[in-house]
């Protein structure tokens, strides 16, 4: 994810400005790629109701061209993994056929939501959804990114602790 000066003040204005309303009323003013600041810094919002409105945005709207709209879910997932595992769940259908023969977007798309799963229960609810569903070009997308989580889980579990114990002492 590509962070400027301008999107981190976006995103300090939405999560701890609560300046969340002017931001959206900015991203549907203007147009893409400016528009890019407003989409990646309202991702950072704690508001359920701009995280919804980003996401449907990224299937319907005018204000990102289509092969684009994958960067929201993709932003979103960075600070929402979990809403954005289930916002692709739940319309997973459309997000295949808009992009599943598109190697590079469909593949982006899942490694950037998989990538970014924290919990057990997501990757567990992730592995289960996909084992189900036809992956088409992204399928090798798909396993790398779940080995890269799967790693991050066996370090955490063998040494997050250690890390902390060590660090509190110091």
């Amino acid at each position: 994810m590509r962070q400027g000066v301008s999107s981190f003040i976006v995103m300090y204005m939405v999560k701890n400005l609560n300046r969340s309303s002017l931001v959206w009323d900015k991203l549907v003013a203007s147009s893409y790629p400016q528009n890019t600041v407003y989409y990646e810094g309202l991702a950072a919002s704690p508001q359920p109701y701009f995280i919804t409105r980003l996401l449907e945005g990224s299937l319907t709207s005018d204000w990102v061209p289509m092969q684009n709209r994958p960067d929201i879910l993709s932003v979103v997932a960075y600070y929402h993994p979990s809403r954005a595992l289930h916002f692709l769940k739940e319309n997973y259908d459309t997000y295949f056929a808009m992009y599943g023969d598109a190697q590079f977007i469909f593949s982006n798309l899942i490694s950037a939501v998989v990538s970014q799963l924290k919990t057990d229960e997501d990757v567990t609810e992730a592995e289960e959804f996909f084992g189900s569903v036809d992956l088409g070009t992204a399928e090798r997308a798909y396993h790398v990114a779940m080995d890269e989580v799967q790693n991050q889980r066996g370090w955490r579990r063998c040494c997050e602790e250690d890390v902390r114990k060590y660090l509190s002492s110091t």
